[in-house]
């Protein structure tokens, strides 16, 4: 239900994107693409408590209109019982691009107005 919200506010699937060449079509280089994977099997320790419960509740923010009562509901409960259960485990893949733009000298003739 998130995805779908993200994809209609967007007007796009930002997933299946090809940012690379978007980037290199902005004049970026250097482009490094990965995706990153953080494993917190159970039980969960604090840390990754407490980042699950905010993501469960924005999740149910944002998708308040594509989920029914009693998936919100569900949600809503198991954000509640994080803080209880010792059988959650949390699996979150992000996809990181980095790239760097090339330095046009704006910043120099800046600082030199500034002088």
């Amino acid at each position: 239900a998130t995805t779908a919200v993200l994809n209609r506010r967007l007007g796009l699937d930002p997933v299946t994107v090809d940012w690379p060449s978007i980037l290199r079509e902005a004049g970026f280089t250097d482009i490094v693409d990965t995706n990153r994977v953080a494993v917190h099997p159970a039980p969960l320790d604090e840390m990754a408590r407490a980042w699950l419960v905010p993501h469960i509740e924005r999740g149910i923010e944002m998708a308040a209109d594509a989920l029914g009562d009693d998936d919100t509901a569900r949600l809503a409960a198991l954000a509640a019982s994080v803080v209880d259960r010792t059988d959650l485990t949390v699996h979150a893949a992000r996809r990181v691009l980095v790239a760097r733009h090339p330095f046009n000298g704006a910043a120099t003739d800046a600082a030199s107005k500034i002088d």
